[in-house]
């Protein structure tokens, strides 16, 4: 039988923290009008939500759900630089 895991107040508040903090990334992608400052945005703000991500499954001991985070900041991370590299060819 699965044991729910209860977070301590100071968890979430930690986590809402960064997600609060990631928001200033969807902010700066509406005020910014170039595409190579959109990218930028977006690898900060897909880094932001991996880190989330990581911390929140240290925080619930449970380490399938900080390798999802960690596989999603090597991808994204690999993912900005092929669409950077792409942008600037052209």
């Amino acid at each position: 039988m699965i044991e729910p895991i209860t977070l301590l107040p100071i968890h979430f508040g930690f986590i809402l923290l960064m997600l609060m903090a990631s928001s200033l990334s969807i902010a700066a992608v509406a005020r910014s009008s170039s595409l190579s400052e959109r990218i930028a945005v977006a690898g900060s703000f897909s880094n932001k939500i991996a880190l989330v991500i990581l911390t929140f499954g240290i925080f619930r001991n449970d380490w399938m759900i900080g390798s999802v985070g960690a596989v999603i900041l090597i991808a994204g991370d690999a993912g900005m630089l092929i669409l950077a590299l792409t942008e600037l060819k052209e």
